[in-house]
């Protein structure tokens, strides 16, 4: 008896599953009428799908474009309308995450502190790690000092250091941590977030303030 190859059994496996689909499909023609039908759909929808998807990317980059143009030009009103727009009409688009954040900037920038802080936090919910994400826990953190509400403009910034250790903004951060202390005179406190730059970040570009900062603490204040 001969010895069929492996190419040789391949095919003949593909004859019989193409004999027992046809054999199927004279058997019941309506019902493969109805999956042929399902199948041409999918395969013309999911290019026009992406086709769509594109289109609205588009749309709302250049709508992102001329809100970050107001934006620019301190028309922070105006430029909160066209972000709220892109929001609104394009929610899953690729510009949306940067309008939300800037809807918090915008709101900020107006003195609507509650707005911003709630603008950041849904923000910080949605895209807990995309680029914008350090600076909306730091603007929570100057929203809440502009309200003089210094120990959550703290927890701010603090959960700031906890989640990102080394950042390039973490002497700045710290440095706002000090002037909150010293805004509810806790100098003690103040005095260590100080002198935590000098010793831990030496070479950090806030070094110099928080050197002036303790020195004014030790020439002004009787501990």
């Amino acid at each position: 008896m001969q010895k069929l190859s492996k190419k040789e059994l391949k095919r003949d496996e593909f004859i019989s599953l193409a004999a027992t689909l046809i054999d199927r499909a004279h058997k019941n023609p309506k019902r493969t009428t109805i999956g042929l039908i399902a199948i041409l759909t999918i395969i013309i929808s999911v290019p026009l799908f992406f086709s769509h998807q594109r289109s609205l990317n588009e749309l709302a980059l250049d709508k992102f474009s001329q809100a970050y143009n107001y934006y620019t030009q301190r028309d922070y009103t105006k430029a909160l309308e066209s972000f709220d727009e892109i929001l609104s009409k394009h929610p899953r688009t690729k510009s949306a995450p940067d309008a939300l954040f800037y809807t918090g900037q915008c709101h900020y920038r107006l003195k609507d502190y509650d707005k911003a802080i709630q603008a950041y936090q849904r923000y910080l919910k949605r895209y807990p790690r995309l680029f914008f994400s350090p600076n909306a826990l730091e603007g929570i953190g100057y929203s809440y000092e502009a309200q003089d509400n210094y120990q959550e403009a703290i927890s701010a910034y603090q959960r700031f250091l906890e989640d990102r250790p080394g950042h390039y903004l973490s002497g700045q951060l710290q440095l706002n941590i000090g002037r909150c202390y010293e805004e509810t005179e806790s100098w003690a406190r103040a005095k260590e977030t100080y002198q935590n730059i000098l010793d831990f970040d030496p070479h950090s570009s806030s070094k110099d303030s928080a050197q002036s900062r303790l020195r004014w603490i030790d020439a002004n204040i009787d501990e």
